[in-house]
């Protein structure tokens, strides 16, 4: 397989999501359980907006019945052919 160059002027716009994996920082690919569907808009000037969401699961776990939806906006960068994300800290976790 050829090593595609990439370059961030080529990610600048709208794109569907399909699927959704976290690279964690200890090395692990964690795949976003479920059939997912959602938008990521990237900007030129570095921003990133998510809006990601999955179809519900027959029995999910306690944890992974809160992995429904997820909607962030952020940083972002190209290196090493990845988008790597940077999401703000929240002061608030749970919407009361």
């Amino acid at each position: 397989m050829a090593d595609l160059a990439v370059q961030a002027s080529d990610l600048i716009g709208e794109w569907k999501l399909d699927d959704f994996i976290v690279h964690r920082e200890n090395g692990e690919a964690f795949h976003w359980p479920g059939e997912q569907s959602g938008t990521l808009i990237y900007t030129a000037s570095g921003y990133v907006s998510v809006a990601q969401n999955r179809q519900p699961l027959a029995n999910p776990s306690p944890e992974d019945a809160q992995r429904v939806s997820n909607f962030y906006t952020g940083r972002w960068r190209l290196a090493k052919r990845r988008a790597w994300f940077t999401t703000p800290p929240c002061s608030r976790t749970r919407r009361r």
